[in-house]
């Protein structure tokens, strides 16, 4: 590794990155030197660099989705058969006149009834304890 040969890439990527800037400060000199730091920068961009290469050629390598005529929007070419559809919900059926008339609605069959208070209006305010002595099952 040529630490010279990079100075001006050192130079900018450093004014343009400042978490790079800032784990560069802390780093250097107290932990590593200023040629380390920069050594093991450049090998880790190198790695990267080929594990995206890799990637990019492995995606090559996969089958390409064939498209008819570039658009997703033409999938489902079967919709043919529906083209003549009427998507329009339809009118609700409303029945005659005559016809609400000769069938009792579900009201008038139902008889009438007194309306019911609720079970708590009938209990006590209070529960008085039983005097009934209970006997164990031995007894």
């Amino acid at each position: 590794f040529e630490l010279l040969a990079h100075t001006q890439e050192i130079e900018r990527r450093l004014q343009e990155d400042p978490e790079l800037r800032a784990t560069h400060r802390q780093l250097v000199p107290h932990t590593l030197t200023y040629k380390a730091f920069w050594e093991r920068y450049f090998y880790e961009v190198h790695q990267l660099m080929l594990q995206q290469e890799k990637r990019e050629a492995l995606l090559r390598q996969l089958p390409q989705p064939r498209i008819k005529g570039g658009a997703l929007s033409d999938w489902g070419d079967d919709d043919d058969q529906f083209d003549d559809w009427d998507d329009t919900p339809a009118a609700p059926a409303r029945p005659s006149a005559s016809a609400a008339l000769a069938k009792p609605s579900a009201l008038t069959r139902a008889p009438m009834r007194a309306p019911v208070s609720p079970p708590s209006a009938s209990l006590p305010d209070s529960i008085e304890p039983s005097a009934t002595k209970y006997v164990s099952p031995s007894q």
